[in-house]
C-alpha cells in the first residue's frame, strides 16, 4: 500500500505501512475500505483489522487475529453505511464476523454474525 503526499504527482507515492506487521499472513488482495462516515477513516485487514485515522499514514490494531491461513482468511471489510461503529469482516472459509462497538481507539471484539450455516 502506498500514499502520496503530493495529490498523486508522478513519483511522490511512498509505503503507508508504519504500524502493521508486515509478517501477518494476508490474502491475496487485502481489503482496504474507507469508512463512508468518517472522512480521514481507513481499515485494512490481514488477519487483523488495522486502522487509520490520518488518511493512511499511521495505522492501529483494532482487532485480534480473526483469520488464519487455516481456518479462513479476511477477504472483505465493510463499515455500516450510518453508523461506523458497525464493522463486518468476510473470511474466505463464509463465515461473516461483526463487531458492533467499533470505535475509535477501542480494540474490537469481532464474533460471528448469528444465523449463519457452518
Amino acid at each position: 500500500m502506498h500514499v502520496s503526499y503530493q495529490k498523486g504527482a508522478p513519483g511522490t507515492f511512498f509505503p503507508a505501512v508504519n504500524g502493521i506487521n508486515l509478517q501477518d499472513p494476508a490474502s491475496f488482495v487485502p481489503p482496504l475500505v474507507a469508512d463512508p462516515n468518517l472522512p480521514n477513516v481507513v481499515y485494512f485487514a490481514t488477519m487483523t483489522v488495522y486502522e487509520s485515522v490520518d488518511d493512511a499514514n499511521t495505522w492501529a490494531p483494532i482487532s485480534g487475529n480473526i483469520g488464519s491461513p487455516s481456518n479462513g482468511m479476511i477477504n472483505t471489510l465493510a463499515i455500516g453505511s450510518t453508523n461506523s461503529s458497525a464493522i463486518y469482516a468476510g473470511l474466505s472459509n463464509g463465515v461473516v464476523e461483526l463487531e458492533n462497538n467499533a470505535n475509535s481507539g477501542n480494540f474490537a471484539n469481532f464474533s460471528p454474525v448469528l444465523g449463519q450455516a457452518t
